[in-house]
């Protein structure tokens, strides 16, 4: 046996052994022999390409995200000198996935467009669908929905003429979250029960826990908060026993949101520290941006304004690093509510009309509401009731169109509040009652008590 024959089965050898102690989870063990056999002169091309995508794999898990990058370049450089289009283009989407994931849309966008090139070129009609569904899914991201509508249906155009069936439940997943973010829950509910049918006819178990997720944020939009924990917590035990922590992340926020609406800020804060820890794991900046952005607003519920105004600054940076359209817009909207503890009036709609400017462009339209109430907010501690009762009204008829019912019992107290003001104590009544009966139908026992003391104290000034 020669010596370079003896090489070869030394490196066969040290591979199993890598591939033995990848599958019982050895990691550290694994990359030490997986970095050994790289630096063997005996390696081919392709065989290298494959020793890095079994080592970025590993850095991944070990979450250390900028080595796995640049392994990634590494493989790429290998395929375009073999000029090997199939793993070229596999290579170009990891590589446009990373940057999807880490929130750099711009990076991610430029290569699914090299990878749209490669696809068209070999005339593979479900990687140009696939190619179309993620450049869909990165306008999504950063809350341009039109160019994202664009583009999902032209991926579905494909997977229907394909008969793929995945493809369809994702891109009617998609459409569903865009309806969600535009207000219009019935026709996102539609297009979540039919990904939900889908995910589970391929027992697509992911797609499965995304569904019943969505599903149950409409609830918790529409103050079903039973329903809508049902659905969470099924999604979550299912991200749990799949192990995939972005989903598990993504529930727990949302179900402290509820604990949140309901004043329970305790267990609230519990459940974002969670996610929020998860996030930070995965290096989800968009994720952490909105957990941090939400406990700016608890902080803001519990008369922490220097902690809320910490978290939202903290919440906004990322969001424009990122691009985050939606995610800059609600920072900006929780700045103008703390400078108007401030009384700081000029500010205050300075930076609500910057948010409403953005919710308008990506017609977002549960966040012009909300913006529109803030505003009747500063007007009414201006005592200029008029243009306050506007604001209020403008805003409590979108949340009446969309079927928010906690937000219309909101509006209902404010209105209340400004009549009060007024002295005209027969429109506050009626405005309190109002308040009240909703917050019984949806079981918010915060409207309720807040709206009857206000009632008591009414009638004990009467």
């Amino acid at each position: 046996m020669d010596n370079k024959e003896e090489k070869i089965q030394t490196i066969n050898k040290l591979f199993k052994e890598a591939l033995n102690n990848l599958e019982k989870n050895n990691l550290e063990k694994s990359e030490k022999q997986l970095l050994q056999i790289l630096s063997s002169e005996n390696l081919t091309d392709k065989s290298r390409a494959y020793i890095l995508e079994l080592l970025v794999n590993i850095q991944l898990r070990n979450n250390k995200y900028e080595i796995a990058y640049n392994f990634l370049q590494k493989i790429l450089a290998i395929y375009q000198n073999l000029e090997n289009q199939e793993g070229i283009s596999s290579t170009l989407q990891r590589i446009a996935w990373f940057h999807l994931d880490h929130g750099d849309y711009d990076s991610a966008f430029t290569y699914f467009l090299k990878n749209l090139e490669i696809f068209e070129h070999l005339e593979d009609t479900q990687g140009i669908a696939s190619t179309f569904h993620s450049i869909g899914i990165t306008f999504q991201e950063r809350a341009d929905y039109e160019k994202a509508m664009k583009y999902f249906k032209r991926s579905l155009e494909i997977y229907k003429d394909i008969d793929y069936q995945k493809g369809i439940a994702s891109v009617y997943h998609h459409f569903g979250m865009i309806y969600q973010e535009y207000g219009e829950y019935d026709k996102a509910l539609e297009y979540y029960n039919l990904s939900l049918e889908l995910d589970k006819k391929l027992n697509d178990e992911q797609g499965i826990a995304s569904s019943l997720h969505h599903i149950g944020m409409i609830n918790q939009y529409r103050d079903n908060y039973n329903i809508a924990l049902d659905y969470l917590n099924q999604s979550l035990e299912i991200s749990k026993k799949i192990g995939d922590q972005r989903g598990s992340s993504s529930s727990l926020h949302q179900i402290a949101m509820i604990h949140q609406t309901q004043g329970e800020y305790d267990e609230a804060l519990k459940l974002y520290n969670e996610s929020l820890e998860l996030d930070k794991k995965f290096e989800d900046k968009k994720g952490t941006s909105y957990v941090l952005g939400q406990l700016g607003i608890l902080f803001y519920d519990k008369n922490d304004y220097e902690k809320s105004f910490d978290y939202v600054k903290r919440s906004l940076e990322i969001s424009e690093e990122i691009g985050d359209k939606k995610g800059i817009g609600s920072s900006y909207s929780q700045i103008g509510l703390l400078e108007l503890e401030k009384k700081e009036y000029d500010k205050a709609l300075y930076y609500l009309n910057k948010s409403l400017e953005i919710a308008k462009e990506i017609n977002d339209q549960p966040g012009i509401s909300s913006v529109l109430h803030q505003m009747g907010l500063v007007y009414q501690d201006l005592k200029k009731y008029d243009e306050a009762l506007d604001y209020y009204n403008k805003s409590l008829k979108i949340s009446e169109k969309m079927g928010e019912k906690s937000e219309i019992a909101l509006s209902y107290q404010q209105i209340a509040e400004l009549y009060t003001e007024k002295r005209n104590y027969d429109e506050a009544l009626k405005y309190y009652k109002k308040s009240v009966e909703i917050g019984k139908k949806i079981n918010n026992k915060k409207i309720i008590n807040n709206s009857i003391e206000s009632i008591n104290e009414l009638n004990r000034g009467l």
